[in-house]
Protein backbone atom coordinates (compact mmCIF):
# COMPACT_ATOMS: atom_id res chain seq x y z
CA UNK A 1 0.00 0.00 0.00
CA UNK A 2 1.18 3.55 -0.61
CA UNK A 3 2.88 5.23 2.33
CA UNK A 4 1.01 8.07 3.98
CA UNK A 5 2.46 11.54 4.01
CA UNK A 6 3.41 12.33 7.65
CA UNK A 7 1.93 15.77 7.11
CA UNK A 8 -1.48 14.12 6.74
CA UNK A 9 -1.46 12.85 10.33
CA UNK A 10 -0.98 14.25 13.82
CA UNK A 11 0.00 12.64 17.09
CA UNK A 12 -2.81 13.07 19.62
CA UNK A 13 -1.46 12.91 23.17
CA UNK A 14 -4.04 11.77 25.72
CA UNK A 15 -4.28 12.83 29.35
CA UNK A 16 -2.51 9.63 30.42
CA UNK A 17 0.31 10.34 27.93
CA UNK A 18 -0.70 7.64 25.46
CA UNK A 19 -0.17 8.77 21.86
CA UNK A 20 -2.46 8.10 18.87
CA UNK A 21 -1.29 8.93 15.34
CA UNK A 22 -4.50 10.10 13.64
CA UNK A 23 -5.18 11.28 10.11
CA UNK A 24 -6.03 14.96 10.16
CA UNK A 25 -9.10 14.42 7.99
CA UNK A 26 -10.57 12.14 10.64
CA UNK A 27 -10.33 14.93 13.23
CA UNK A 28 -12.43 17.43 11.31
CA UNK A 29 -15.61 16.86 13.40
CA UNK A 30 -13.54 17.70 16.51
CA UNK A 31 -13.98 21.46 16.57
CA UNK A 32 -11.59 21.80 19.50
CA UNK A 33 -8.87 20.27 17.29
CA UNK A 34 -9.49 22.48 14.27
CA UNK A 35 -5.91 23.77 14.38
CA UNK A 36 -4.63 20.19 14.08
CA UNK A 37 -7.15 19.12 11.45
CA UNK A 38 -6.57 22.21 9.30
CA UNK A 39 -2.80 22.44 9.82
CA UNK A 40 -1.04 24.25 7.00
CA UNK A 41 -4.17 26.08 5.92
CA UNK A 42 -4.77 29.75 6.59
CA UNK A 43 -3.69 30.75 10.08
CA UNK A 44 -3.09 27.17 11.26
CA UNK A 45 0.55 26.13 11.34
CA UNK A 46 1.59 22.50 10.85
CA UNK A 47 2.06 20.91 14.26
CA UNK A 48 3.38 17.39 14.85
CA UNK A 49 1.18 16.78 17.90
CA UNK A 50 -1.70 18.06 20.00
CA UNK A 51 -2.85 17.26 23.54
CA UNK A 52 -6.37 16.37 24.64
CA UNK A 53 -7.89 16.14 28.11
CA UNK A 54 -9.25 12.64 27.44
CA UNK A 55 -7.83 9.30 28.62
CA UNK A 56 -6.63 6.79 26.04
CA UNK A 57 -9.48 4.27 26.47
CA UNK A 58 -12.13 6.94 25.96
CA UNK A 59 -10.26 8.51 23.06
CA UNK A 60 -10.05 5.10 21.40
CA UNK A 61 -13.86 4.96 21.49
CA UNK A 62 -14.02 8.51 20.15
CA UNK A 63 -11.94 7.36 17.19
CA UNK A 64 -14.42 4.53 16.60
CA UNK A 65 -17.20 7.11 16.46
CA UNK A 66 -15.23 9.28 14.03
CA UNK A 67 -14.60 6.30 11.77
CA UNK A 68 -18.29 5.35 11.78
CA UNK A 69 -19.31 8.96 11.12
CA UNK A 70 -16.88 9.23 8.23
CA UNK A 71 -18.42 6.10 6.66
CA UNK A 72 -21.95 7.33 7.38
CA UNK A 73 -22.64 4.39 9.69
CA UNK A 74 -24.57 4.38 12.95
CA UNK A 75 -22.40 4.30 16.05
CA UNK A 76 -23.54 1.89 18.76
CA UNK A 77 -21.89 1.64 22.15
CA UNK A 78 -22.42 0.33 25.68
CA UNK A 79 -24.86 2.78 27.35
CA UNK A 80 -22.79 2.64 30.55
CA UNK A 81 -20.04 4.50 28.67
CA UNK A 82 -22.30 7.41 27.75
CA UNK A 83 -21.21 9.74 30.61
CA UNK A 84 -17.51 9.34 29.76
CA UNK A 85 -18.13 9.77 26.04
CA UNK A 86 -20.31 12.80 26.65
CA UNK A 87 -17.55 14.47 28.66
CA UNK A 88 -15.05 13.67 25.90
CA UNK A 89 -17.38 14.95 23.17
CA UNK A 90 -17.86 18.22 25.06
CA UNK A 91 -14.12 18.60 25.55
CA UNK A 92 -13.37 17.88 21.89
CA UNK A 93 -16.50 19.71 20.70
CA UNK A 94 -17.87 16.82 18.61
CA UNK A 95 -21.52 17.77 18.22
CA UNK A 96 -22.63 14.49 16.61
CA UNK A 97 -21.19 12.32 19.39
CA UNK A 98 -22.56 14.70 22.00
CA UNK A 99 -26.07 14.37 20.54
CA UNK A 100 -25.71 10.59 20.44
CA UNK A 101 -24.70 10.44 24.11
CA UNK A 102 -27.48 12.78 25.19
CA UNK A 103 -30.06 10.57 23.48
CA UNK A 104 -28.81 7.59 25.49
CA UNK A 105 -28.72 9.57 28.73
CA UNK A 106 -32.15 10.99 27.95
CA UNK A 107 -33.62 7.52 28.21
CA UNK A 108 -32.01 7.29 31.66
CA UNK A 109 -33.59 10.57 32.78
CA UNK A 110 -37.01 9.44 31.55
CA UNK A 111 -36.77 6.08 33.35
CA UNK A 112 -35.55 7.31 36.73
CA UNK A 113 -38.16 8.50 39.18
CA UNK A 114 -37.45 11.79 40.91
CA UNK A 115 -39.85 11.04 43.75
CA UNK A 116 -38.37 8.67 46.37
CA UNK A 117 -39.65 5.08 46.27
CA UNK A 118 -41.24 3.56 49.36
CA UNK A 119 -40.03 0.18 50.56
CA UNK A 120 -43.64 -1.05 50.60
CA UNK A 121 -43.81 -0.54 46.84
CA UNK A 122 -40.67 -2.63 46.33
CA UNK A 123 -42.23 -5.47 48.36
CA UNK A 124 -45.52 -5.16 46.47
CA UNK A 125 -43.85 -5.32 43.07
CA UNK A 126 -41.80 -8.35 44.08
CA UNK A 127 -44.98 -10.13 45.20
CA UNK A 128 -46.40 -10.09 41.67
CA UNK A 129 -46.22 -13.43 39.92
CA UNK A 130 -45.93 -16.77 41.64
CA UNK A 131 -43.88 -19.93 41.95
CA UNK A 132 -45.50 -21.49 38.89
CA UNK A 133 -45.94 -18.26 36.91
CA UNK A 134 -43.28 -16.08 35.32
CA UNK A 135 -42.18 -13.50 37.84
CA UNK A 136 -43.79 -10.19 37.04
CA UNK A 137 -41.14 -7.89 38.48
CA UNK A 138 -37.87 -8.16 40.37
CA UNK A 139 -36.78 -5.05 42.24
CA UNK A 140 -33.69 -4.89 44.43
CA UNK A 141 -32.48 -2.47 47.08
CA UNK A 142 -28.74 -1.80 46.98
CA UNK A 143 -27.27 0.83 49.31
CA UNK A 144 -30.50 2.81 49.05
CA UNK A 145 -30.71 2.49 45.26
CA UNK A 146 -33.75 0.77 43.77
CA UNK A 147 -32.92 -1.46 40.80
CA UNK A 148 -35.38 -3.07 38.39
CA UNK A 149 -33.70 -6.21 37.01
CA UNK A 150 -36.93 -7.83 35.76
CA UNK A 151 -36.01 -7.99 32.08
CA UNK A 152 -32.40 -9.01 32.78
CA UNK A 153 -33.01 -11.72 35.39
CA UNK A 154 -32.96 -14.52 32.80
CA UNK A 155 -29.50 -13.37 31.68
CA UNK A 156 -27.97 -13.41 35.17
CA UNK A 157 -24.74 -15.48 35.01
CA UNK A 158 -25.66 -17.17 38.30
CA UNK A 159 -29.07 -18.26 37.02
CA UNK A 160 -32.53 -16.73 37.39
CA UNK A 161 -33.40 -18.27 40.77
CA UNK A 162 -30.61 -17.22 43.14
CA UNK A 163 -31.60 -13.52 43.27
CA UNK A 164 -35.32 -14.13 43.98
CA UNK A 165 -34.35 -16.70 46.60
CA UNK A 166 -31.71 -14.65 48.42
CA UNK A 167 -31.90 -10.95 47.64
CA UNK A 168 -35.54 -9.80 47.49
CA UNK A 169 -37.05 -7.35 49.98
CA UNK A 170 -33.77 -6.78 51.79
CA UNK A 171 -30.62 -4.69 51.53
CA UNK A 172 -28.76 -6.77 48.97
CA UNK A 173 -25.55 -4.73 49.15
CA UNK A 174 -23.64 -7.37 51.08
CA UNK A 175 -24.64 -10.03 48.52
CA UNK A 176 -23.37 -7.79 45.76
CA UNK A 177 -20.07 -7.36 47.60
CA UNK A 178 -19.56 -11.08 48.04
CA UNK A 179 -20.50 -12.15 44.52
CA UNK A 180 -19.79 -9.15 42.27
CA UNK A 181 -16.40 -7.67 42.98
CA UNK A 182 -15.42 -6.62 39.45
CA UNK A 183 -15.66 -3.07 38.16
CA UNK A 184 -17.65 -4.39 35.20
CA UNK A 185 -20.50 -5.28 37.56
CA UNK A 186 -20.63 -1.70 38.85
CA UNK A 187 -21.05 -0.39 35.30
CA UNK A 188 -24.29 -2.28 34.74
CA UNK A 189 -26.06 -0.81 37.76
CA UNK A 190 -26.97 2.35 35.86
CA UNK A 191 -29.00 0.25 33.40
CA UNK A 192 -31.20 -1.11 36.21
CA UNK A 193 -31.50 2.03 38.34
CA UNK A 194 -35.03 3.41 38.72
CA UNK A 195 -34.60 5.69 41.71
CA UNK A 196 -33.78 6.09 45.39
CA UNK A 197 -35.45 4.48 48.36
CA UNK A 198 -37.29 6.95 50.57
CA UNK A 199 -34.85 8.18 53.27
CA UNK A 200 -37.38 7.28 55.99
CA UNK A 201 -37.34 3.63 54.84
CA UNK A 202 -33.59 3.04 54.43
CA UNK A 203 -32.92 2.06 58.05
CA UNK A 204 -35.86 -0.35 58.15
CA UNK A 205 -34.76 -2.48 55.19
CA UNK A 206 -33.55 -5.80 56.64
CA UNK A 207 -30.39 -7.68 55.73
CA UNK A 208 -30.79 -10.96 53.80
CA UNK A 209 -32.22 -13.81 55.90
CA UNK A 210 -29.34 -16.15 55.09
CA UNK A 211 -25.98 -14.44 54.90
CA UNK A 212 -23.10 -16.37 53.35
CA UNK A 213 -19.77 -16.61 55.21
CA UNK A 214 -18.20 -13.18 55.52
CA UNK A 215 -21.49 -11.35 55.17
CA UNK A 216 -22.34 -10.86 58.85
CA UNK A 217 -23.02 -7.23 59.62
CA UNK A 218 -23.73 -6.14 56.06
CA UNK A 219 -21.47 -4.61 53.44
CA UNK A 220 -18.02 -3.42 54.47
CA UNK A 221 -17.19 0.32 54.58
CA UNK A 222 -14.50 -0.18 51.95
CA UNK A 223 -16.92 -1.78 49.52
CA UNK A 224 -19.55 0.90 50.12
CA UNK A 225 -16.98 3.59 49.33
CA UNK A 226 -16.02 1.81 46.10
CA UNK A 227 -19.67 1.29 45.12
CA UNK A 228 -20.50 4.95 45.68
CA UNK A 229 -17.44 6.01 43.69
CA UNK A 230 -18.81 4.11 40.69
CA UNK A 231 -22.41 5.34 41.12
CA UNK A 232 -21.96 9.11 41.25
CA UNK A 233 -24.74 9.34 38.65
CA UNK A 234 -27.41 8.34 41.17
CA UNK A 235 -29.85 10.94 42.46
CA UNK A 236 -28.72 12.90 45.49
CA UNK A 237 -31.08 13.63 48.37
CA UNK A 238 -31.35 17.28 47.38
CA UNK A 239 -32.43 16.22 43.87
CA UNK A 240 -35.36 14.12 45.11
CA UNK A 241 -38.85 15.52 44.70
CA UNK A 242 -40.88 14.79 47.80
CA UNK A 243 -44.67 14.93 47.39
CA UNK A 244 -46.32 17.89 49.02
CA UNK A 245 -49.72 17.71 50.64
CA UNK A 246 -52.08 20.63 50.66
CA UNK A 247 -54.61 21.17 53.42
CA UNK A 248 -57.92 22.84 52.73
Amino acid sequence: PPRRDPADSVDVVCSDEEVFPVRRALLRPCLALTAAAQAGRGIHDVRPSCAVDVDCCTFDRVLLYLQHARRGEAFKFDPTLAPELLTASESLKIRGLEDCCRRVLGSFDERVRKAPIRYSEVVERNARGGKTDPRGETWLVLDGMVLDISRWLGEHPGGDSIIPEQALNCDATVMFELYHVSRQSFLYLREFYVGELHPDDVASVPLPNELPPGGDGGASPGFLAELRRHTKWRLKVEELEFPTWKSF
